[in-house]
C-alpha cells in the first residue's frame, strides 16, 4: 500500500507510512461478520519542519471490545504499545491519535466517534497541539485533525 501524504489544518504535512497503512488494510471490515478494529497511532513531529510522520499503529488486542459497529480499546494495553515505541525510538516516537474501521466504503464519524475524539483531546497529556483520527472504510481512508486547545475537529483527507 502506498504512503498517504496530506496537508494538516495547521499548514503542516502529515505522512502515513505504508507499514501503518498495511496494518489498517489488514483489519478492514470486508465481510459482514468482521468486527470493527482500531488502536492508537504513533509517530513523530519532525524538528526541522514541524511536519508529522505516522510510523506505526497498534492493532486490536485481546482485552479490546470489538463488535460490528463498535470498538473500544483497553487503554492500559495500548499504552504499553506507546511506551514500547517511545523506548525503541529513544524518545522520538510518541502518541499522535486514534484509528478504527467502519463497515462502509466511505467512512463518516458517528456522533459517538466525535464525542470520543473530543474526550481524547481533553484528556490526553502530550506536547502536540493537535491529534489525528483515522477511520478506514472498505474503499477509502479518511483523516481528521483535532485541536487540543479548542476541541475543534476537521477532516483533512
Amino acid at each position: 500500500m502506498k504512503n498517504i501524504i496530506c496537508n494538516t489544518r495547521s499548514e503542516k504535512i502529515l505522512k502515513i507510512n505504508n507499514i501503518a497503512l498495511e496494518k489498517i488494510n489488514h483489519h478492514l471490515q470486508i465481510k459482514e461478520i468482521d468486527n470493527e478494529a482500531g488502536g492508537v497511532i504513533v509517530g513523530r513531529e519532525l524538528i526541522s519542519s514541524g511536519n508529522f510522520v505516522i510510523d506505526d499503529i497498534s492493532t486490536p488486542l485481546k482485552r479490546d471490545i470489538r463488535k460490528s459497529h463498535f470498538f473500544n480499546k483497553y487503554l492500559p494495553d495500548h499504552q504499553k504499545f506507546i511506551q514500547q515505541k517511545w523506548t525503541e525510538s529513544q524518545g522520538t516516537c510518541s502518541y499522535l491519535g486514534e484509528w478504527h474501521t467502519h463497515p462502509e466504503d466511505k467512512p463518516t464519524p458517528s456522533s459517538l466517534d466525535i464525542c470520543s475524539w473530543k474526550n481524547v483531546l481533553k484528556r490526553t497529556v502530550c506536547d502536540e497541539v493537535s491529534l489525528f483520527f483515522i477511520i478506514a472504510g472498505n474503499k477509502e481512508i479518511r483523516i481528521w485533525e483535532g485541536f487540543v486547545h479548542d476541541l475543534t475537529i476537521e477532516q483533512i483527507y
